[in-house]
């Protein structure tokens, strides 16, 4: 062997090896082999397991790969066939022969070849391989092929099939995901169970499966499906978050716990995760646990609204009512267009009889959101409550100018009327609330700050009744 030779072998051997890392990512592609040749077969196996790709299925005949190809096993990534399987016919047309063949028989069967077919030849012409190409063949592979040549088209080969299941996946995954947010949950499933189906279990994806499980109320299946997500990917945070939101669910606190825990390990700024583990501690009355939890995530985060709003339900809890409010008002001014914290915190005044508290509270709050009817309504019973009751019915008027179908401002009107001594106007806005929402009606009966209007309120539902009015007002 001459110098020259040698230094060829040499660099054909550096380019086969590169290419060999360069193929790492596609190691996991199926590759189906009909090649009646032994010499072409075998070499063809030996290359591809050089290339680190042992996913490899010889099949003799026709009828053997089709049989095959018509289950609901996911199809080969890549056929390569030989032109020398019909004697009888020329190279060209045996390659045409295999390929109609393949069409006919996969239209009888009603499926789609998805997969990729190289057709082997030993020699081939230009007119030929435009015949082949136009039949459906990706490409023409003459043999012998210097290895490294080989290993330099099975890149192109893989790159292009990965580009094109990409895609295929990527429209499954858009169609799902917008099913999800529509919250047909069981059609996201299915566009999520045809990509696992298809193209294998891919972490990202049982990790939206599982959602959508969580989502329709499937916890057991939610919590399988996420599981088999971290065994693909040990660090995929999403899919531990998903295993603690399942677990609170079945009130599985330790696990819950367990798994958020394993999200913080991965991602420490995750402040949902932590609140969540606060929130577990809290829905065990285990109310030191909780306060440690939420006092350390306002050290680490004090504009994360949620622990100061978790802290001060534990406040409520453990009737540190003054630590409670303070803490409500910290929050509040974090989020002051926030109308469900400062209807909260006037609900805690209110209950803790602090009206003067809660109407204050309550009022600067609508100065900040002039259109929440409930910071209305929560300041109508905050000023009743201190014998306020026509600043209260002018409150719920004004309440009642944005949105009067709701039915507990005229409800709460009514007994704002009812205190004030005008039982008329008091029955009127029971009634009213009654036609709007008829389960009012036993709350109102059960009510013994109205117990004096029963009577009446009664015998003007009968009246209704009686008049046919009822029905379609829903009484």
């Amino acid at each position: 062997m001459n110098k020259e030779n040698s230094s060829d072998i040499i660099e054909e051997k550096d380019l086969a090896v590169t290419t060999k890392e360069s193929l790492k990512p596609f190691w996991d592609k199926k590759i189906a082999i009909l090649v009646g040749d032994q010499e072409i077969r075998d070499t063809i196996v030996h290359d591809l397991k050089f290339f680190g790709l042992k996913k490899i299925t010889i099949f003799r005949t026709r009828r053997e790969l089709f049989s095959q190809l018509s289950t609901t096993d996911p199809q080969p990534d890549i056929l390569f066939s030989d032109m020398d399987i019909i004697d009888s016919l020329k190279p060209s047309e045996r390659g045409i022969y295999m390929l109609r063949t393949l069409q006919d028989f996969a239209l009888e069967h009603n499926f789609n070849v998805d997969m990729d077919i190289i057709l082997i030849a030993r020699k081939i012409d230009k007119e030929n391989t435009m015949a082949c190409f136009k039949h459906g063949a990706k490409d023409i592979l003459l043999f012998p092929s210097p290895i490294h040549a080989f290993g330099s088209k099975l890149l192109k080969w893989v790159k292009k099939i990965t580009e094109k299941v990409e895609s295929e996946i990527d429209a499954f995954l858009k169609r799902g995901d917008e099913f999800f947010r529509r919250g047909e949950f069981e059609n996201a499933i299915k566009q999520y169970d045809i990509i696992l189906k298809n193209y294998g279990e891919k972490a990202d994806v049982l990790e939206k499966k599982g959602q959508a499980l969580l989502a329709a109320g499937d916890y057991e299946l939610a919590i399988s499906s996420f599981k088999k997500s971290v065994q693909i990917n040990s660090n995929f945070s999403r899919a531990f978050q998903g295993l603690g939101d399942s677990y609170i669910k079945l009130m599985d606190y330790d696990e819950a716990r367990k798994n958020y825990r394993k999200v913080l390990g991965i991602e420490p700024d995750n402040y949902y995760v932590q609140f969540n583990i606060g929130e577990t501690y809290r829905s065990e009355s285990r109310w030191r646990e909780a306060e440690f939890i939420y006092k350390d995530g306002i050290k680490k985060n004090p504009k994360f609204i949620f622990f100061r709003i978790g802290l001060a339900e534990t406040y409520v809890k453990t009737r540190q009512i003054d630590k409670a409010i303070e803490t409500y008002k910290d929050a509040i001014r974090l989020k002051p267009r926030t109308t469900q914290f400062s209807a909260r915190l006037g609900d805690i005044c209110v209950k803790n009889r602090m009206y003067s508290e809660a109407e204050t509270i309550l009022k600067r709050a609508l100065q900040e959101n002039e259109g929440a009817v409930i910071l209305f309504n929560k300041l109508g019973i905050a000023l009743r409550k201190q014998g306020k009751y026509k600043e209260a019915i002018a409150k719920y008027r004004q309440a009642l100018k944005i949105d009067p179908h709701d039915p507990n401002l005229h409800y709460n009107m009514g007994k704002a009327y009812n205190e004030n001594g005008d039982k008329e106007k008091a029955v009127e806005s029971f009634l009213i609330s009654i036609q709007i929402d008829p389960s009012l009606k036993e709350t109102i009966f059960d009510d013994k700050e109205i117990t004096s209007l029963h009577q009446k309120l009664a015998s003007r539902t009968k009246l209704w009744i009686n008049s046919g009015s009822g029905k379609s007002m829903g009484i």
